[in-house]
């Protein structure tokens, strides 16, 4: 997938929150982290969505490039959660379009 360089990925961070299933917060976590000014957020551990926080917080290897782009500048010797991270907000359309490549590959009948 192709990184638009907007920078996002690297000026959030998102923990999970002991693994807690959304649907078994018994100790309201959700709330308490609301209530501490941070936003709750759901993600999928692989099996199941859990709660997470979604803590603004800029790399300090983020730099801006021409004030629009941003660069890494530890590219080549990043962390393997970034090298790992697939931006969802941008690369949905990429997906989509593959999807729909294959399918017709495959003669499956795609309805517009």
């Amino acid at each position: 997938m192709k990184c638009i360089r907007c920078g996002k990925c690297c000026n959030t961070v998102i923990l999970a929150l002991h693994n807690t299933p959304l649907s078994n917060d018994k100790q309201e976590l959700g709330r308490w982290v609301q209530y501490h000014g941070l936003q709750p957020v759901k993600i999928f551990n692989g099996k199941e969505n859990v709660l997470a926080v979604k803590i603004q917080s800029k790399c300090e290897h983020l730099e801006t490039k021409d004030g629009l782009f941003y660069n890494c500048k530890i590219y080549d010797k990043r962390p393997q959660i970034c090298k790992d991270h697939w931006c969802q907000e941008h690369n949905m359309q990429e997906f989509a379009a593959r999807v729909v490549k294959e399918l017709v590959k495959e003669g499956e009948c795609i309805a517009t």
